[in-house]
């Protein structure tokens, strides 16, 4: 029988192995101009969930809402 907390556990663990994946894959893209800024942008916002108005309102990151949006698109469309 499966406990309530193990399948929390198993939940943490798959995403972790998510996110190491999807990490991998964004760093084969670290050639890129804005690379750094672009990485960043992504996990702000699908690991400590800001909203892309919260992104673009962070200094260095130098780019509208609608540019936030963008670029979100551009790494998850790969």
């Amino acid at each position: 029988m499966e406990h309530e907390s193990s399948r929390g556990s198993f939940s943490d663990l798959e995403r972790s192995v998510l996110f190491a994946e999807i990490d991998r894959i964004l760093k084969t893209r670290k050639h890129e101009l804005n690379f750094e800024r672009d990485y960043a942008i992504f996990w702000l916002y699908y690991r400590n969930g800001l909203t892309a108005k919260a992104i673009a309102a962070l200094p260095g990151i130098k780019l509208t809402v609608k540019g936030v949006e963008s670029t979100l698109f551009r790494l998850t469309d790969r």
